[in-house]
């Protein structure tokens, strides 16, 4: 936004159009806190008393998939607006998580969207018609704490490119079997054993068929330049471990 000493800049503008979901998690010796904004995921890998594998949920995706993150969307807005706020399954028709960083088309005032952004995106049009009481996207995170017990194994924290490929049950199975030594990666290029379990979910991630089999064509589409955002969203996968198994 331009003031008395600086000009409007165009650039900065293109920057603030961007955004990213978080989900960090913070550990104080027993105490485990994940704060959650968008998309992403996080889930501890725990087990019962027999040693068998289970999974806790410690944080809520924000999208259309979340009943009661559709409702808090709709209650901060006028009923009249309830065929417009969510469209396409999308905040405004436009975007899929509804919390986020940046994306600062969705937090602006009206007069700000009219005034900056139309003159300069052909596409901006779309927002404005819809846009009456804004801000539509907030990045305050919902935070979940869970108190570490001796069964608690590992913490996974990853991107919407994992879950949307990967359910936290195959996450979590794929992780323990992985330590475990059953997971053999016998299939993949260079006939390499992969120590890193992070590394390992991402390759199923990437070109695991829903039988369970490698296919070696889609890894390579989608690792190519041109294709991957078509293909696939971002994936960062972080794995904690509080017990090496």
């Amino acid at each position: 936004i331009p003031t008395e000493t600086q000009p409007f800049n165009k650039g900065l503008l293109q920057i603030s159009m961007a955004g990213s979901c978080a989900c960090v998690a913070l550990i104080n010796e027993t105490d485990l806190y994940v704060a959650n904004c968008g998309d992403a995921r996080a889930v501890l890998g725990t087990t019962d008393d027999n040693g068998n594998p289970s999974l806790i949920p410690l944080s809520n995706v924000h999208n259309i998939h979340n009943q009661l993150e559709i409702k808090r969307v709709l209650s901060e807005h006028p009923s009249n607006e309830y065929h417009s706020v969510i469209r396409r399954d999308r905040l405004l028709g436009l975007l899929s998580p509804f919390r986020a960083f940046g994306n600062i088309r969705f937090k602006w005032p009206k007069n700000y969207l009219k005034e900056y952004l139309q003159p300069y995106y052909k596409n901006a049009d779309a927002l404005v018609q819809f846009y009456l009481t804004p801000p539509y996207l907030t990045v305050r995170p919902e935070i979940i704490k869970h108190k570490l017990t001796k069964n608690d194994k590992f913490l996974v924290l990853a991107t919407d490119g994992v879950w949307d490929v990967l359910s936290p049950e195959k996450v979590v199975e794929l992780i323990f079997n992985h330590q475990k030594g059953i997971q053999s990666l016998d299939q993949f290029p260079l006939q390499s054993w992969d120590r890193n379990s992070a590394t390992n979910l991402i390759r199923h991630a990437l070109a695991y068929t829903s039988k369970g089999h490698f296919d070696s064509k889609l890894f390579l589409d989608t690792l190519a330049f041109h294709k991957p955002r078509s293909m696939r969203d971002d994936i960062t996968v972080t794995i904690v471990y509080f017990d090496r198994m």
